[in-house]
């Protein structure tokens, strides 16, 4: 019965610590990017680091376990109302893949701003290359590898993530 008791009290401190240190960690992040009040960022886990410069629009979301890097002299912008999933990466430097890996002095890297229109869906698990663009109103089917920009209206899939359609909208 006593040993319950104490597995109980720490569990308790345990999932009050995780709390108090995720909101720190959250309210960093709205000070040092100047987030707005109506960015949520959805659940635990959520990494976002960098010297650059994240610029995050009304209404939108990041979800669980989903990383931003956002190297210097580059941004990540994300729209009005955008919903990103969680488990998603945008990554905004990159090794370039055409070199010997073996010269470590020597390794040339790719750093480019990555771009979310308004009202994009991105879906889970879906990793974003730097450089990318994505147009409004666009569809990220989750597990795609996004490595190409995707244009406004598009749903999209896959790896490489390609469009599968357009959305057929009154608007």
């Amino acid at each position: 019965m006593f040993k319950r008791l104490i597995e109980s009290i720490v569990f308790r401190c345990y999932k009050l610590g995780k709390r108090v240190y995720t909101k720190m960690t959250y309210e960093g992040f709205y000070k040092k990017y100047k987030l707005p009040a109506s960015f949520k960022f959805n659940g635990e886990g959520i990494i976002v680091y960098g010297e650059g410069l994240l610029e995050a629009g009304q209404n939108s979301y990041v979800g669980s376990y989903s990383t931003i890097q956002i190297q210097k002299d580059c941004k990540v912008v994300i729209g009005n109302n955008c919903h990103i999933s969680h488990n998603v990466r945008i990554y905004t430097t990159t090794n370039s893949s055409d070199q010997d890996f073996n010269l470590k002095d020597s390794l040339k890297s790719i750093s480019k701003s990555v771009e979310i229109g308004n009202a994009v869906w991105i879906g889970a698990n879906v990793f974003i290359i730097p450089g990318i663009k994505i147009g409004d109103n666009a569809i990220i089917g989750a597990n795609s590898v996004v490595t190409k920009d995707i244009p406004a209206n598009a749903i999209t899939g896959g790896v490489p993530a390609n469009v599968i359609r357009y959305k057929r909208t009154n608007a």
